[in-house]
């Protein structure tokens, strides 16, 4: 027993320390502005593999699972994907109706910047990085607050695990996929000019959260509760909120831009969502 938590206490702290790894890799790129956009492409196919292929999957199974041996009037009934598209909703009437003239705004600013690009070649950079450029997008946020739910339960997953072998497995499938999610935030962060100190603060925020979940997942586990249900409406919800951010907002904005060849962002949408095709495939 001592052994299993000295293991889930390592798992944990080597999945922060990806987590935060990753998410200075944007940092990097922005040196080279070009290659910017085509990280904004590749985090709108991690969001969507994340959603479909993560998130939304799990949640079937968890509800399957949680209600074949109840009755077959509920697992007739498709909650997760009801819960999904309720998702959807929320992040339309929050960008759409809530947000929508700081959206307007922040749009006209990012096709502003492109003009400008073409006239101004070191102008990019300042551009990015200007702390002054509008800050008023909830996108980063959008991303951020399920990310958490997700990653907090991912590692409460980890938490409740009584087999050193089950662990090993669980945070392989954590730490695969864990420093691409710290990579979307940040590159999120900096696609609506947030200054350095909003973006790690984000970043801390969410690598956090796994280690918290493995801890809360390890009392769970000592006074047995239960999360199943819980965890299933968390990550439909999320996917919804991913699948709006990644098909509405993210990956059609990148490819309309005129920075950067088209087929080359797609393709970098494709990479985002192959990699998490991958990962899904070595966990199941």
């Amino acid at each position: 027993m001592v052994n299993l938590l000295l293991f889930k206490f390592t798992f944990a702290s080597l999945n922060l320390i990806t987590s935060i790894g990753g998410g200075y890799l944007p940092t990097l790129l922005s040196n080279h502005l070009g290659s910017f956009t085509y990280a904004n492409c590749f985090s709108g196919g991690v969001l969507l593999g994340v959603s479909m292929l993560h998130m939304l999957s799990e949640a079937a199974e968890d509800w399957i699972e949680e209600t074949s041996e109840i009755d077959s009037h509920s697992h007739s009934y498709p909650l997760e994907f009801f819960v999904c598209g309720f998702g959807v909703l929320v992040s339309l009437f929050i960008a759409k109706c809530l947000y929508s003239e700081t959206s307007h705004n922040h749009s006209h600013s990012l096709h502003q910047y492109e003009h400008d690009n073409e006239h101004d070649n070191e102008h990019e950079m300042s551009t990015l990085t200007n702390p002054n450029v509008s800050k008023s997008s909830s996108i980063p946020y959008l991303i951020l607050i399920p990310m958490i739910f997700e990653c907090f339960f991912a590692g409460v997953s980890l938490g409740v695990e009584r087999t050193l072998k089950g662990a090993t497995t669980i945070f392989i499938a954590i730490v695969s996929h864990i420093w691409t999610e710290s990579f979307v935030l940040v590159t999120a962060s900096m696609r609506c000019q947030f200054d350095s100190w909003r973006q790690r603060k984000i970043l801390v925020l969410f690598s956090i959260s796994n280690p918290l979940g493995t801890l809360a997942g390890i009392l769970f586990d000592q006074y047995g509760f239960s999360t199943t249900k819980g965890t299933i409406l968390v990550r439909s919800f999320c996917a919804g909120l991913f699948l709006y951010i990644a098909l509405v907002d993210l990956i059609p904005e990148e490819i309309s831009s005129r920075q950067g060849n088209k087929i080359l962002k797609f393709l970098s949408v494709l990479t985002g969502y192959s990699l998490l095709a991958v990962v899904a495939l070595a966990h199941g």
